[in-house]
């Protein structure tokens, strides 16, 4: 993961955080911590999937497409609600 990418998952997860003490409760009764770690936990893995995606992808006449079916790799990120 890159330094940029670092920051943008501990931005997310201040502001999750920030969501958090702002409930009357806990969701699902899991303390701060727990709900931070699976939240990070959550992003890394998103972060982790698009980035193997995009291993994954290969170019043709300036367009990168994924597998053999003829999905871009925009449209392989849309199918999994990756943006």
């Amino acid at each position: 993961m890159e330094a940029k990418d670092t920051v943008m998952v501990d931005k997310q997860v201040q502001l999750l955080g920030q969501g958090y003490e702002e409930c009357d409760h806990s969701p699902g009764g899991v303390s701060l911590n727990e709900y931070l770690l699976t939240a990070q936990a959550k992003i890394s893995f998103k972060a982790g999937l698009k980035h193997g995606i995009w291993l994954f992808a290969w170019w043709k006449d300036g367009v990168q497409y994924v597998g053999t079916s003829g999905r871009t790799l925009e449209q392989a990120y849309k199918e999994l609600g990756i943006e």
